[in-house]
């Protein structure tokens, strides 16, 4: 066929091509990927794995897909990256952060990727319920306009996208653990020109679509085989991962959630702080007991300094929902009710 549909949602036309290519032969699709050094597993072919099966799953029309979000300071491709996705994928150019969240659920419902650039710190409250929504994949229904109860209902189909330098905007647990992170550092030599790597793009657009779109057929073929065990909470996603590469899928999805971990630690000041002094909280016994807003005045004589987190009742709620992010640690969590108090 001249013109490949995903799914509910319309890529614009392609023509297939006798030629494929790799999106990894072209410059745009190789930001300068680093290793961690406080996470060696989440190598550079961790990652770019991590990244073709992403874009094989878009194709593919598997839903739902991590929030691909490419994390670092300048100079290291990952706004060149996200460019170079939606020029592929829907022949334009990834937005900019509205003020308003209806404009952004608009594109969610009427494109295959949602793709924005720059998204820092300073994002609005509302974006990630947005971004775990539409991730999760919901309908967005409302009442048409000038009407009095007629429904418009659409799925927001759109996978989300994005460049940040610092992450802050994916740093809560259930938007962290939708994540797909590519970690960059800095380009060191000479760089081509925007001009030439999107032209490149231009040029080859057709070649590597076909390229992923055969990459889908095989991996679709092979999926049914896939473990049912593979650490991911988007099954069909881990399965896409085993089917490109069995060998390498397991200890990949397992580096994967480790730094999604990574980036809820180092964001979240409660749980940065258990991290940091977890040893000096354990003490010998490698057990500490008490009430959560103990938790945080014993963290503070540790010397955290850690800003208001509210009442005890809202300590326990950041707790709770950064257990996983503890485990990733080798902390353990549990509690206890007793009378009308809550022991950790």
């Amino acid at each position: 066929d001249q013109v490949y549909f995903a799914g509910e949602t319309c890529l614009p036309e392609w023509d297939p091509d006798p030629q494929p290519r790799s999106p990894f032969d072209l410059a745009a699709f190789n930001p300068a990927l680093v290793t961690p050094p406080n996470l060696p597993a989440y190598t550079v072919e961790v990652q770019r794995l991590l990244l073709e099966a992403w874009l094989v799953a878009v194709i593919a029309d598997i839903r739902p897909v991590p929030l691909l979000a490419a994390v670092g300071q300048m100079d290291g491709g990952k706004t060149t990256l996200i460019k170079a996705v939606c020029q592929l994928l829907i022949n334009s150019s990834p937005s900019s952060l509205s003020d308003d969240p209806r404009d952004l659920w608009s594109l969610a419902v009427g494109l295959p990727v949602l793709g924005l650039d720059n998204v820092d710190r300073e994002s609005p409250p509302w974006l990630a319920d947005l971004f775990a929504a539409v991730i999760s994949g919901v309908n967005f229904d409302r009442r048409r306009l000038f009407t009095n109860a007629t429904i418009d209902r659409r799925r927001a189909r759109a996978v989300p996208l994005l460049s940040t330098r610092n992450g802050g905007c994916l740093a809560r647990p259930d938007v962290s653990q939708r994540t797909l992170l590519l970690l960059t550092g800095q380009f060191t030599g000479r760089r081509r020109s925007d001009k030439q790597m999107f032209e490149e793009i231009d040029r080859n657009r057709g070649a590597v679509l076909t390229w992923l779109a055969e990459k889908a057929v095989l991996a679709l073929e092979r999926l049914p085989e896939a473990p049912l065990d593979l650490p991911s909470r988007y099954v069909d996603f881990a399965g896409l991962v085993w089917a490109l590469e069995s060998e390498l899928a397991q200890p990949a999805l397992i580096a994967l959630q480790q730094a999604q971990a990574l980036l809820v630690g180092e964001e979240d000041r409660l749980l940065a702080a258990l991290i940091e002094h977890a040893d000096e909280l354990l003490g010998p016994l490698n057990q500490w007991r008490g009430r959560a807003k103990d938790l945080v005045v014993e963290l503070d004589r540790h010397g955290s300094q850690l800003p208001y987190l509210g009442g005890g009742k809202a300590i326990a709620f950041r707790l709770r929902e950064g257990q996983s992010i503890l485990a990733m640690f080798g902390l353990s969590l549990a509690w206890e009710q007793k009378s009308n108090t809550t022991y950790f």
